[in-house]
């Protein structure tokens, strides 16, 4: 592997874990608090296995990303110019799904990000794998990570578990979520 090549798996990796992050930022206070607190719907793994879920999927998705901008560096190629291009898309819409469920309590919006976010990534899996199949395999798990993500965030939606935002920045909402 050359600089070039190093280069480039640094920045797709830095950016999945840059916008891991700030998703995680969006997200702390409010798990600290009412997350913990509430009624949650059955099957809803505990929080902390949200992060390490998460942290796998955007090292898988750097890695698929890496992988597929190897084969046509600089965005030569058109598939690989579309790959990356959906590559961008998932990471923006894995924090918008962050900052609308948790900073702004909005489950219905954050259930639209989130299966917007799986459109992308199963489009994402398809050009990854028409251009290399190892970086569309390694999106297969994203995509059924953010399937069950998108089924526990309909499940919040679906049965009233309504948010108010926080008004602020010390304010804790009540965990008697209106049904």
């Amino acid at each position: 592997m050359n600089i070039y090549h190093f280069a480039a798996l640094t920045a797709l990796m830095g950016l999945s874990f840059l916008s891991a992050g700030l998703a995680t930022v969006l997200a702390r206070q409010r798990v600290e608090s009412w997350y913990q607190a509430c009624n949650r719907p059955e099957k809803v793994p505990p929080p902390p296995a949200y992060g390490w879920l998460w942290s796998c999927a955007h090292l898988l998705m750097g890695a698929a990303a890496w992988l597929v901008w190897l084969s046509g560096p600089e965005w030569g190629a058109p598939w690989v110019r579309l790959g990356m291009i959906l590559y961008f898309v998932m990471l923006g819409l894995n924090v918008l799904w962050s900052g609308l469920f948790f900073r702004m309590a909005r489950p219905g919006a954050a259930f639209g990000a989130v299966l917007a976010e799986e459109v992308v990534t199963l489009a994402a899996l398809i050009v990854f794998w028409n251009i290399a199949m190892i970086p569309g395999a390694l999106l297969i798990p994203v995509l059924l990570w953010t399937g069950f993500v998108a089924l526990r965030t309909l499940g919040w939606w679906r049965h009233g578990r309504q948010f108010r935002p926080v008004e602020t920045e010390g304010a804790v909402p009540s965990p008697h979520l209106a049904a």
